[in-house]
This record gives C-alpha cells, structure tokens and sequence, in this order.
C-alpha cells in the first residue's frame, strides 16, 4: 500500500480498516449479499475494505487472486481518496492496473485501435 501512496503522492486523509471474512457465506452475509455469486469476495464502504479470508478463498479465487483485489480495492480508496468526483472508470482502471489483474500486453491490445484514432479509452 505505501507504493501506492507514494507513487501517487497522497498521504491517506484517514486510516483504513480491512476486514477479513472467513469464507464466502459469512462475507455474503456481512455485505448483505447472501445470493452473491461466488467470484464476490471483495468490495469497500467508506473507510473500510471487506475481503474473504484468502485462506479459504471459495471455488473462483485463489490465495493471490484476493490479494490482488484487496489491492484493487485499496487503490480505488485511495484515489477517492485523492479525489471523491473521480470517476468509476478511473477508479476501477487503476486498481486493476496497480493490482496487476490485467497484463501489459491485453491492456495495450485492447486500447491500441483508441490511442491510434485520438480517443481516451
């Protein structure tokens, strides 16, 4: 997190906390989600970012899978953060980008025809 921090330059204007369910039922129940799908295993209110326990992940995630997205969900905060108009697109683009959940080479292919014609993707 404190690469994040520092990369964009923001000191936190609050602590965080991280709550950490111990499997998918629990945290289901805990967001008020209880007919979830299972790939739901992350999401955050206000101050707070809720995950599954990445010991016990559910049947569509692994142990770096949540770790990826809890720090998905911390970059999105930040950001926020940094910014609370900042747009949903931003916000999601750069927690999946800081988060490393998509690779260079998809990201690239799939924004190139954008870039090449003048558009923000």
């Amino acid at each position: 997190m404190e690469r994040i921090n520092t990369k964009y330059k923001h000191v936190p204007s609050t602590k965080i906390t991280i709550e950490i369910y111990p499997d998918l039922p629990t945290f289901h129940q805990a967001v008020g989600e209880q007919d979830a799908p299972n790939w739901f295993m992350g999401t955050m209110e206000k101050n707070i970012l809720k995950i599954v326990s990445p010991l016990n992940p559910g049947p569509e995630h692994t142990y770096e899978s949540i770790l990826k997205s809890t720090v998905h969900l911390y970059a999105m905060w930040l950001i926020s953060d940094i910014n609370p108009a900042a747009p949903k697109w931003m916000r999601q683009g750069i927690g999946g980008f800081e988060a490393k959940q998509m690779a260079t080479s998809f990201i690239t292919s799939s924004i190139a025809d954008l870039v090449h014609r003048g558009e923000v993707p």
